[in-house]
């Protein structure tokens, strides 16, 4: 007999998250949903349970043809979970894999699309939170984003990993932000992000002992230096762009060889919170 969630039908699993697994699912009608379960380890944590009701608030004001729809939801259950719009769509990391990279006039339609997306998520005051490959689901009537989150509810924002996408995390964390009572990024210093970033706590990712005091000092950070460091913050992100970035580079290999050196010694790579 099929497993029940709510009044939805789970038929099979389509992938998992870092809270839970991703399920295709069935309605008392016959529409197919997506319904992600929160693992119990997570059901179990109140301060997540509230971070998860905010997330339902504002995830449920995304409308836009390029964003799976938030349908339902139930943050009270003792399993809480979410329902989405189920898209039947090859993922871009799926494509890419088959098909190999993009066009460039397929890169910049794709851009155009995932920005439009971008900017009603933004709009509802959530970030997307993982936006890659395998979270732009290929239709085809182009691009819909799925898997949307919020960043903006969590008191720190620990942005380590080394993959595609930490740098556009990581900003995308500090914009979220109230300027009047904002989070706290701690990001690798290994992160591109990080030359730009330096009001971040800079943390060596591999330093366990170390990320674990930067994510204690986030926490009791006092509210004028969180103000500061966001502000700091916020202005360089929305100053710099990748053109900027880009002839920082180009101007930093063109630089003698002593002033290069000087700029690493000066640089994020060669610190420590």
């Amino acid at each position: 007999m099929p497993r029940t969630c709510g009044p939805y039908t789970l038929l099979s699993v389509l992938g998992g998250t870092g809270f839970g697994r991703v399920h295709l699912g069935r309605t008392d009608k016959g529409a197919r949903v997506a319904v992600r379960v929160i693992r119990p380890e997570f059901a179990a944590d109140a301060w997540f349970r509230a971070c998860l009701r905010d997330e339902v608030e504002v995830a449920s004001k995304v409308r836009h043809p390029r964003v799976a729809a938030l349908l339902d939801a139930d943050t009270e259950a003792g399993v809480p979970w979410l329902v989405t719009e189920y898209v039947p769509a090859p993922s871009l990391a799926v494509m890419l894999a088959r098909c190999g990279p993009l066009s460039v006039d397929g890169v910049r339609r794709l851009g155009v699309h995932l920005a439009e997306a971008l900017e009603a998520i933004h709009e509802a005051g959530a970030v997307h939170r993982d936006l890659r490959p395998r979270n732009v689901l290929i239709t085809g009537d182009g691009p819909c984003v799925v898997d949307v989150g919020i960043y903006r509810a969590a008191a720190v924002g620990l942005v380590t990993p080394l993959r595609d996408g930490m740098n556009l995390v990581a900003k995308e964390y500090v914009a979220a932000q109230d300027p009047d009572d904002p989070g706290v990024l701690v990001l690798s210093r290994f992160a591109g992000a990080a030359e730009q970033m330096r009001e971040a706590l800079l943390v060596n990712p591999y330093d366990v002992p170390a990320t674990a005091q930067a994510i204690q000092r986030a926490l009791h950070m006092p509210l004028a230096e969180r103000r500061e460091r966001h502000a700091a913050l916020l202005q360089s992100i929305t100053r710099e762009s990748a053109s900027q970035w880009r002839q920082n580079f180009l101007d930093a290999l063109a630089a003698p060889p002593a002033e290069r050196v000087l700029r690493v010694a000066e640089s994020p790579l060669s610190a420590s919170v």
